[in-house]
């Protein structure tokens, strides 16, 4: 096991590094997937594992990932999709059995700078109260706008205000920035975070699991960081635009699942009425647009919210 920090003789930190296991969550897209995996074995970091795990493709998939992929490359096939919370918690129990010291969640869709990696390991060993890492994530559409730069609390408004979405630009600060909460697309974690405060929630399956994660780590004293040097880009919607109506489906449900679970009092009724009012009006859009399907899977996700129901989509 890697040990985080020690001091040389002249009294500076000196960082360890340890193994690195980048999970790359698979569905369908094969080649969205090659080309992150190929960016990953690019990396200039010298103890990396790559893992990808098949979330039930039901296509060709895992064929042609095993014909254009390197052997050091290893994946994981599942029989069903069980989407993206599920998915990921097989891989990162998979990297944790076989001796991981970091774990690199990463979306499909995306691929990386060669120093990304390295960076972020950096930055997670330079102080022993960080618990996340994360790069800042770029459009592949436009490599130099930002499209996550993870997101912070509001003083007096139930919902996180996303840094990316903003005017965030490249070149900004060359520090780590504090941040609350951490995109799934892309979060390094360490092993002995992820022991203490475990895995994604089974129950978000999909969208709201990473900031449910980033939550848990906050509430045990970690702190969340976004690297600004650690660079990656993002084929934003890709994915999500394999299952149109299940993705509207959990997006509805878990933001309101976590947003009732992580708020109280007057936030937690303002985020109720909020939330109510949003997707509501979002439902009644789909459906002016003649998109029945997404405004049935809308409001099943909201009707399932207020029923505290698991829901129809599964």
């Amino acid at each position: 096991m890697y040990q985080r920090t020690a001091l040389d003789e002249s009294g500076m930190v000196t960082l360890a590094q340890g193994t690195v296991w980048a999970i790359v969550l698979h569905y369908r897209l094969w080649r969205e997937t090659v080309q992150c995996v190929l960016s990953l074995l690019d990396s200039d970091y010298g103890d990396l594992q790559v893992l990808v795990v098949d979330n039930g493709s039901a296509d060709d998939s895992a064929v042609e990932l095993e014909r254009h992929l390197d052997r050091r490359v290893k994946l994981l096939t599942l029989p069903e999709n069980r989407l993206y919370g599920g998915g990921m918690n097989a891989g990162l129990t998979c990297a944790l059995e076989q001796g991981a010291d970091w774990l690199l969640i990463l979306n499909n869709d995306t691929f990386v700078a060669p120093d990304m990696v390295t960076r972020l390991v950096h930055t997670a060993q330079s102080n022993l109260e960080v618990g996340a890492v994360a790069p800042l994530v770029y459009y592949a559409s436009e490599p130099t706008r930002v499209w996550n730069a993870g997101g912070r609390r509001r003083r007096f408004w139930p919902f996180a205000h996303q840094l990316g979405q903003t005017g965030y630009e490249m070149g900004r600060s060359e520090e780590p920035i504090d941040i609350d909460y951490a995109t799934g697309c892309a979060m390094l974690l360490s092993r002995t975070v992820l022991e203490r405060v475990g895995l994604f929630d089974p129950r978000y399956r999909m969208y709201y699991e990473d900031a449910d994660l980033c939550e848990r780590i906050n509430h045990e004293g970690y702190r969340i960081l976004i690297d600004p040097q650690a660079h990656m880009w993002h084929l934003v919607g890709r994915t999500a635009a394999t299952i149109p109506a299940p993705n509207r489906y959990h997006r509805v449900r878990n933001r309101w699942r976590f947003y009732m679970a992580h708020t109280q009092g007057v936030s937690k009724a303002l985020a109720a009425l909020l939330l109510l009012g949003q997707e509501g009006l979002r439902g009644l859009a789909y459906a002016a647009k003649g998109s029945h399907v997404l405004a049935r899977a809308q409001w099943d996700g909201l009707l399932d919210s207020l029923r505290n129901g698991d829901g129809r989509h599964g």
